[in-house]
Formats: structure tokens, C-alpha cells, sequence
């Protein structure tokens, strides 16, 4: 294995050379770099060089001397040749050809050392914005002050890491070592996020990786409450519990004496990238309630980098952040790149592009390379993500290049099948150790603050870097909460808001048939089907003051053309709600998911409690596909985590002969999961022997909100 960069490409100029003398044809620029894409393997692991192959070209030797602009070169692919890799570091030499045009540019060290912005497939005027803002941030230098706090979070990381190594050996805690500069980032997204641009709110989805450091270091979780955790200490006798790396968090932090803002992190399993869209949904709700704008709340999503390319959610979820019923100005992603998910280290194994961060091509957003031994550069990676989000309101990726200093976890071994990277991992000093001959701070210094934060931690007092205010306070869901019957006057509302709305719209006839039949149906005058006394169910339940929320394929129209709850004019293509002035009624066609929007309607639910959420199953077969939202979160969350959930799924399902998919919405497989704490069933054949909607129990939720 090389010590290469991670990037760094070698190019066989000798097979370019011989195969450009057989020809005649010249390429121009746009074709040389589509060669360049379709021939050119990148390793993004630093493991293998990549060696472009040269197939059956046609074009000159001219093209190797073609005139370029090099500035506009290295802003597009210097990414691919810097120095982001710890454990294989790489010197800028002159006489590297890739290398060599660039390094004459004043510009050069802010794309080919330990940082550099991938942009290349933005429109133009999204790039140059792009490049001048990113260079901006990188030449601003960092204050005594700012070098300070990054050393007091360092050393905050370093202290638990030693404390909980030493009080718990062999217990897994998931450490953050190799990637402690993680740390940094939220600080400066948390900081900076609130003083200049507005943020009074986070909501973080995290995985296992460095979540206890988080919650330590940044949100003030309790010493003696994750000390609790590792000794087995029921903290919460009412509920199961679940493993301390899996647990969230809520508290408020202050910025400034009087200015503050409120973090929450989500509970989630160990399914790897199932709680992105539940954070993502949990935002929405608090935008959609009127809590926050979408400047002033934004959501941190943390990948790994074998689950964001291996786990189809990340997709589905990005793949909403421009949609109307699921936009909610911008997500940040944070990729932990440690190089190895679990055992597997090889990118030939892990996905089919270069780098983890690639599906970042798919939605026109740019994506910050940075090394993990550079704090500074990872504060500047904050701070573009921050400045990109408030002026497009956009996702953005920053891709933190680190390692594993342990094992998967801290009873593994990792050298048995990546021995050749972890003797690299053995002779690194530490991220904290460069940061301070890096920066001129002195080594005493970060002694003497490791030696207080660990005293802090004797003694059961929070080592968080911002003054903290847990949120404490709980809330009870009454014993029963059952709605009065819908009145007549509720009734006639609903009618006076179709006839009203149906006679300014152009139908089409097979509507305007459904319309004037539900008319008579409300007046009395034919009996009711399901589709007017489901329309009937909305009105009366928005007249009461309750915010419906529907989502799911094809439901403004309903699968099976029942609803029409939204109709569109034939003329002006206009789609309106047909009860719209009742009261907040969103009907959403999601896009072609069903894991990532059951999963979001679940954040969604959970955030506004007293709102009625639903997710509606083109059929019900086709709920399976959000499998883990139902097992994980909706079925057990409330058992595992104390976290309850309202949300209401429509399977709609039934024996019409269709085939093996489109028959049954497997009951059986929900009904062996633990409903009596958590399902209420609602078919037809004892819809009316529902007392309430809630269990006859007592429950509790964190009041996060």
C-alpha cells in the first residue's frame, strides 16, 4: 500500500503520447474531460494510485499543450489532488505533473492542502459564488480566542476518552478518536450558525460514532447520567431504556450572558441513516407550527462514510430537501470518514464512485474535502456550509477525512484485517498534539486543561464547552383523549367550503360527478361512502382547531381515484383543497418512497403532538418497505426511548384478486409487534369498537419542542 494522498491521481503520459500520435482528430475541452471522467479510477483511500488507461482515442499531441485557464483547473479539480488524508500525508512537489501547473498560483494552498470545495458540476453562477466565498473564509486567519476554544474542545474530547478508557476498559462507547476535529465543527455551526446568521435551533441525527463526545463536550449532557448508563442504572424505571450510544439529548445552550439556543438530538437505532429523515421531519414540524423560520432552525445530519453510500435512505431523504411538502431550507451533512466500515476498508467494496460523498452529484450541492488533522480547516468548512445554506437554503456536504484510532468498537481488533493501516493509525500523534505545535499554543496549557476537565468529571461536573440548561420538564397525554362527535354544525361548514370551492374551479367530469354526489351526501339525501365521510372526518376535525398533515403516493388524489380531497381545474392546471378554509389541512403527494417519508412523517408527529399526522401506503402491501421505521422507532420507540408518537398510517389493502402484492397489507407482521403499548387497529370490521385513541395508560414525552 502507497502513502499517497487520497486523491491523487498518476497519470501514464507515455500510453497518452502513442496513442494521440495514431490520429489526427483534435478534442476540445469538453470532450478531453469527459475522457478524463469515463477512463480515470480515483481512489479516495489513498491505498492505490489511479492510472489512466488509454483505450481508442482520436485526437493530437496538440491537446497535451492546449492553452487552459489554470485558475479556473484548479478551483474544479484540485479536490482530487490535496492533502486530505492523515494517515498518508502528501507533500506539494513541483515536478508532480498534475501538480505542476497549479502551484504558481497564489490560490494553490486553498485547494491543495488540508482543505478544498468541490463544485464543478454547479451551474456557473452557483461556482463562481462558490469559489470566491470559500476563498474569502480560507484566507481569514484564526484569533488567540477561536485557537483557544478549539484547544478547550479538544482537550474536553481527550479527557473522556482517557476517563472512560480508564473507569470502563473494554466497554463500548463508540470513541471519536481520529476524528475528535468533528467537534470543532458543531461548535463553530453552533456559534457562528447563532451570532451571524440567526439559528435559534438545531436538530442532530447522529449515529453511534463520537455521539457520547457530543453529548458530553457540546450539549452538557450529566457525567453522572452517562456514568449511569455504562454501570446499567435505570435512570427511567417507566421504560425498557436502550444502550447509552443510541440515546439523545435536548438542552438549551447559551452563545452569549443572555442569547441561547436549543439542541436537540434524536434517539435512534442502530440501523445505520434511518434517523436522517426522522430529524429532517422534526424540523418541518417546528417550521410548519410556527416556532421557527427555516434560517432560524437547521438540521445536522452525521454519515459514515460506508453508510451514506451503502444505505438507500440517504437518497430518498436529500432527494426531499427541495420538494414543498418536505423542503426545510437546508440540511448540513457531516461525513465522518474514517476510512473502514466495521472491517471493510477497500472502496471496491464499499460503492461504485470515487469518493463517499459523490451523491452530493445528484442534487447540484457542493461538498467541502477537509482534513481531520486541521482544525482550522474544519472551521472554515463550517462556516462556508453556514454561508452556502442562508444564501441558497440548500444541502451541503462536509466531508471530514480522519480515522478509526480503536476498533469498530473498543473490544475489537482492528489490525487483524487492516493491519497495514493501522500501523499508520499507531504512529499518529494525535489530533490534539498537531493542533498545538501547529497553532504556537503550549503544551502545559492543554495539560493542565486535560488534568481539570477529568477532575470536572471526578466530580460529576459537566466538562460541556457552552453554559447549559437541560430540558427537564415533561408532559402527560391525559388518560383518555377521545374528540366529541362530529355536530351538524361542522357538517354544514364542510358543505358551504365544497359547494363554495367547487364552483370556482373547472372540473373535470368524472369529478365534478364525485363533487355534486357528495353534496347530496352531506345534504342527506344519498348515503355517505368512504371517500365523503373521510373528507367529512377532515373537515370536522380541522374545525377543532387540530393541524392535518397527510402524505404519501397519490394521496391528493387517492390511489384508487376515492378522495380528490385536492381537485385541479381543467383550465389553469390550479390544485386546491377543497376544505382549505376550515383550518391547516397539508395533503402532500410524496415522492416514491416509503422508508424515508414514513420516517420523516414519524419526526414530523413526534414534534407536533397535537397535530394529526398521516402517512398514507399507495397499498398497504407496500408498507413493508418502510420496515425499519415501523420496527424501530414507531413500534418501540416509545417502550425503548419514553418517546410517543401519534401517527396514524393508512394501509389500504383488500382481496380483489390483483396478485400477492396487491392484496393485503400484512397485518400479522404489525400485530406480532408490541402493540399494547404502542397500535390502535382501525378496519373496517371494528372501526366503530374503538373507545380512544390512546391506550388507557399513562405517557410520558420529553418536552423538546
Amino acid at each position: 500500500m502507497t502513502s499517497e494522498n487520497p486523491w491523487y491521481c498518476q497519470v501514464d503520459t507515455n500510453s497518452i503520447t502513442s496513442a494521440l500520435d495514431q490520429t489526427d482528430r483534435t478534442l476540445n475541452t469538453e470532450e478531453l474531460r469527459e475522457f478524463i471522467a469515463q477512463n480515470m479510477r480515483v481512489s479516495s483511500l489513498g491505498s492505490h494510485p489511479a492510472r489512466m488507461s488509454c483505450t481508442t482515442l482520436s485526437t493530437t499531441h496538440s491537446n497535451l499543450e492546449r492553452k487552459t485557464d489554470t485558475l479556473s483547473h484548479l478551483r474544479q479539480q484540485g479536490y482530487r489532488f490535496a492533502n486530505l488524508n492523515p494517515l498518508y500525508p502528501k507533500d506539494l512537489r513541483a515536478d508532480d505533473i498534475n501538480l505542476k501547473e497549479f502551484l504558481d498560483l497564489p490560490e494553490a494552498k486553498l485547494y491543495l492542502e488540508t482543505c478544498s470545495l468541490q463544485a464543478e458540476t454547479l451551474p456557473e453562477a452557483v461556482q463562481d459564488w462558490c469559489y470566491q466565498t470559500y476563498e474569502n473564509i480560507r484566507k481569514n486567519a484564526l484569533s488567540e480566542e477561536e485557537k483557544e476554544s478549539i484547544l478547550k474542545i479538544l482537550c474536553a474530547s481527550e479527557a473522556l476518552e482517557l476517563d472512560l478508557s480508564a473507569r470502563y476498559p473494554g466497554a463500548k462507547r463508540f470513541s471519536l478518536s481520529g476524528l475528535d476535529s468533528f467537534l470543532v465543527i458543531l461548535q463553530v455551526l453552533f456559534k457562528d450558525g447563532h451570532c451571524q446568521n440567526g439559528i435559534a435551533e438545531y436538530v442532530l441525527g447522529l449515529a453511534h460514532r463520537g455521539r457520547l463526545n457530543v453529548l458530553m463536550t457540546l450539549l452538557g449532557k450529566s457525567p453522572k447520567e452517562l456514568f449511569g448508563c455504562f454501570e446499567g442504572i435505570a435512570l427511567e424505571p417507566e421504560i425498557s431504556g436502550d444502550v447509552k450510544y443510541h440515546r439523545g439529548y435536548s438542552s438549551d445552550l447559551f452563545m452569549t450572558e443572555d442569547s441561547k439556543i436549543h439542541a436537540y438530538v434524536e434517539y435512534n437505532p442502530s440501523h445505520l441513516e434511518a434517523v436522517g429523515p426522522v430529524a429532517t421531519g422534526h424540523v418541518r414540524a417546528q417550521i410548519d407550527a410556527g416556532k421557527c423560520s427555516k434560517s432560524s432552525i437547521c438540521g445536522i445530519i452525521v454519515h459514515g462514510d460506508s453508510a451514506i453510500s451503502g444505505q438507500g435512505v440517504v437518497m430518498e431523504t436529500m432527494n426531499m430537501s427541495q420538494t414543498r411538502g418536505y423542503g426545510v431550507g437546508g440540511t448540513i451533512h457531516i461525513i465522518l470518514n474514517n476510512q473502514v466500515g466495521f472491517t471493510t476498508s477497500d472502496e471496491q467494496d464499499t460503492r461504485s464512485t470515487p469518493l463517499c460523498s459523490d451523491i452530493a452529484k445528484m442534487f447540484d450541492i457542493p461538498v467541502v474535502h477537509v482534513n481531520a488533522d486541521d482544525p482550522k480547516a474544519c472551521t472554515d468548512a463550517a462556516r462556508f456550509a453556514l454561508a452556502w445554506r442562508e444564501k441558497f437554503q440548500k444541502d451541503c456536504i462536509i466531508h471530514l477525512i480522519g480515522y478509526r484510532k480503536y476498533g469498530h468498537n473498543e473490544s475489537d481488533e482492528p489490525a487483524a484485517t487492516q493491519p497495514e493501516m493501522y500501523q499508520h493509525v499507531r504512529a499518529h500523534p494525535g489530533i490534539l498534539k498537531k493542533w498545538i505545535e501547529n497553532s504556537g499554543l503550549e503544551t502545559q496549557a492543554a495539560e493542565s486543561l486535560k488534568k481539570a476537565y477529568r477532575e470536572k468529571l471526578q466530580q460529576n461536573e459537566s466538562i460541556g464547552f457552552f453554559k447549559s440548561e437541560p430540558i427537564e420538564k415533561w408532559y402527560n397525554i391525559p388518560k383518555k383523549s377521545i374528540y366529541p362527535l362530529c355536530q351538524e354544525q361542522s357538517v354544514s361548514k364542510v358543505l358551504e367550503a365544497i359547494e363554495h370551492n367547487v364552483q370556482s374551479l373547472e372540473l373535470h367530469p368524472r369529478v365534478s360527478k364525485i363533487y355534486s354526489d357528495r353534496i347530496s351526501m352531506l345534504s342527506g339525501q344519498i348515503p355517505l361512502d368512504w371517500g365523503c365521510a373521510e373528507l367529512l372526518a377532515f373537515g370536522s376535525i380541522a374545525q377543532e382547531g387540530v393541524p392535518i398533515r397527510l402524505s404519501g403516493q397519490d394521496s391528493r388524489r387517492g390511489t384508487f381515484f376515492q378522495r380528490h380531497i385536492a381537485a385541479v381545474d381543467q383550465r389553469t392546471n390550479e390544485s386546491k383543497i377543497i376544505i382549505e378554509q376550515l383550518g391547516e389541512i397539508k395533503v402532500i403527494n410524496s415522492l416514491l418512497s416509503e422508508m424515508a417519508v414514513l420516517g420523516f412523517e414519524y419526526g414530523y408527529s413526534k414534534a407536533r403532538p397535537a397535530g394529526l399526522t398521516l402517512w398514507e401506503a399507495q397499498f398497504g402491501d407496500f408498507a413493508n418497505g418502510a420496515q425499519v421505521i415501523i420496527d424501530q422507532f414507531i413500534s418501540a420507540g416509545e417502550q425503548k426511548w419514553g418517546h410517543f408518537s401519534g401517527i396514524t398510517m393508512l394501509l389500504p389493502h383488500g382481496y380483489e384478486g390483483e396478485g400477492p402484492e396487491h392484496s393485503s397489507d400484512e397485518l400479522s407482521a404489525i400485530y406480532n409487534l408490541p402493540r399494547k403499548i404502542t397500535f390502535k387497529f382501525a378496519t373496517p370490521q371494528h372501526l366503530y369498537n374503538i373507545s380512544s385513541y390512546y391506550d388507557d395508560r399513562r405517557t410520558k414525552q420529553l418536552n423538546a419542542l
